[in-house]
């Protein structure tokens, strides 16, 4: 017989002192205050309260860099918290925003890093961990980081569920989200743990100060939220200034709004190119579509917001053939005939009267 199980959605890949006083605690970027009764807001994204200095060092920092697009999108506050905004007219299509690789934080960028020397290149770690603490050691070099004024805007949380207190989470109390989301925490504590014992303790040139699991569930809450779905896993990388765009349930397009390319002498340096799906008029906020197929759970753990729109309203499913079942062989043959394996996930959605899911829950009760 099959067996149910509820999902828990996996995260990113499938991230001396004075006896009388602490030690100093990583100091990580501006710190909002905290709501109660918090919401699910229908938009997207983090709220932060980076300073109009800082906005401007950032600014100055792309531009150093040969980031931007001509100036067509500036960086500035918006409803949602920092977005990009058009600074002229643009057509569809339009890119909006390059951004070099010697900018991202990627596999790369940590195998060239004191973090990739002290953890042989970073290839033994999963990748948005390896990313995460490369994030975390950035953050602990303050000014000296070739990364410091993007630190400096990055917000202290996202709406995200798994920022939520004890309090708030009481209000999805028996909701598949809230299991979800402490099974990524519980999953990113048992990584934690695991890092904690084996790097950052035996390298406190790198970590100064204490890391704590807070510091560590910050770092993946920000590539959680800020990386672009097709650049997760082994491509995992954060792309400063075009991870600003933030995200419409209006724009409904299928294709992605940007490409890795060439550019330069013989195409050899890689580019992040944004484009704009829809047109948009000077002043006002560029959008784009962060993901069609996310549920609104999996909206409200990635970003912290849902949509009215009930074709996001879905639970999963996670079916698996025991190994203990007297026809588990037999199962498991009809279930790779159709594609499928042990174990299957499957979106469902109230509106749905069949699904494949339960297709596939009726074939393996068979016997």
């Amino acid at each position: 017989m099959a067996t149910l199980y509820q999902h828990h959605l996996l995260p990113l890949q499938r991230l001396p002192n004075s006896p009388r006083r602490p030690p100093p605690r990583l100091r990580l970027p501006t710190k909002p205050s905290r709501h109660h009764n918090r919401q699910l807001r229908p938009r997207a994204a983090a709220s932060t309260t980076a300073t109009v200095s800082a906005m401007e060092d950032f600014r100055r920092w792309l531009a150093s860099h040969g980031a931007g697009d001509g100036g067509k999108a500036i960086p500035a506050a918006v409803p949602e918290g920092l977005g990009l905004v058009a600074a002229r007219d643009l057509p569809r299509g339009e890119v909006v925003a390059e951004v070099p690789k010697k900018l991202w934080m990627d596999a790369d960028a940590v195998a060239a890093s004191d973090i990739g020397r002290a953890c042989g290149g970073g290839g033994g770690l999963r990748p948005w961990v390896a990313v995460a603490l490369l994030l975390l050691s950035e953050v602990a070099r303050g000014a000296d980081s070739p990364w410091a004024p993007y630190l400096a805007i990055l917000p202290r949380q996202t709406d995200s569920t798994i920022f939520w207190s004890e309090e708030e989470l009481l209000e999805i109390q028996g909701t598949q989200l809230l299991s979800t989301t402490v099974g990524v925490k519980e999953y990113v504590q048992s990584e934690f743990d695991s890092v904690q014992a084996e790097i950052i303790s035996t390298n406190k040139d790198l970590f100064p100060g204490s890391i704590t699991f807070d510091d560590f569930l910050w770092a993946f809450g920000m590539l959680r939220s800020r990386v672009f779905p097709e650049l997760r896993g082994d491509k995992l990388a954060l792309i400063p200034f075009a991870d600003l765009v933030n995200h419409s349930p209006n724009i409904t397009s299928e294709g992605s709004s940007w490409e890795i390319k060439g550019k330069g002498l013989f195409g050899r340096e890689l580019m992040f190119s944004l484009r704009t799906p829809v047109n948009v008029k000077s002043g006002q906020q560029i959008y784009i579509q962060y993901d069609l197929d996310k549920s609104n759970a999996e909206l409200a753990l990635d970003y912290g917001f849902v949509e009215s729109n009930p074709s996001r309203d879905s639970f999963t499913v996670t079916l698996e053939i025991s190994e203990s079942d007297p026809f588990y062989g037999d199962k498991l043959d009809i279930a790779e005939a159709n594609g499928l394996g042990e174990t299957a996930y499957f979106d469902m959605h109230f509106s749905w009267k069949h699904s494949l899911g339960i297709q596939f829950g009726a074939t393996l009760n068979c016997h």
